[in-house]
Formats: C-alpha cells, structure tokens, sequence
C-alpha cells in the first residue's frame, strides 16, 4: 500500500498567486518572498497525508492549505537509503525569510 505525500513543493520562488472560484468573485491572495520562498498549496493538510494510508483515503478540502518556507532539505535520511546530497543539505544554523500577504 502506497502512502500519499506532499508534492508540488515549488522551491526558489519570488512569488505566488492562489486563486478559488467558486463563484463569480475570485478571491486571490498573492503571496511574495523576501528575498525567496518555497511553497506548497494543497486541498490537504500534511496531517491529512500522514494519517492516509493510501490516496483513497483523502477527501479534498474546500480550502486551500498553503506551506510557507526558507528552505527544505533534500529527500533522503541514510535510515533506509543514501543520505541527501551535499548540495541539497541544510547546513546553516538558522534561516529567515520575509512574506507579504496581499487580497487582490
């Protein structure tokens, strides 16, 4: 049995734009990074995806769930597989990065 994951982590982006119509107005909300971010929007949560045991198990939500971050680690632990790359590790001790939330 397969367990779903996170996908469509964007990395290195200036900004984003998440748009839902539902209806005839479309709420949007654009989000920027300063100076870049990295981010996921869903239709679930990470808790949705950890507790599914495959993707049958999921129900898309009415809203849209969006991850923020400064930056993410490569795939890979070395428990059960290679470690992450060199170049795909987080080596400083602290990251920061600035957002902007904007209604259009």
């Amino acid at each position: 049995m397969r367990q779903p994951i996170e996908i469509r982590r964007k990395p290195d982006s200036v900004s984003v734009t998440i748009e839902r119509c539902a209806q005839a107005k479309c709420p949007v909300l654009h989000i920027a990074g300063s100076p870049l971010l990295e981010f996921n929007a869903s239709h679930y949560t990470a808790e949705d995806l950890y507790v599914a045991k495959h993707t049958t198990d999921l129900a898309p939500r009415a809203e849209t769930i969006a991850y923020l971050d400064a930056a993410h680690r490569g795939l890979g632990s070395g428990s059960c597989g290679p470690d992450t790359t060199d170049a795909n590790n987080l080596t400083a001790k602290r990251y920061s990065f600035g957002y902007s939330l904007i209604t259009l």
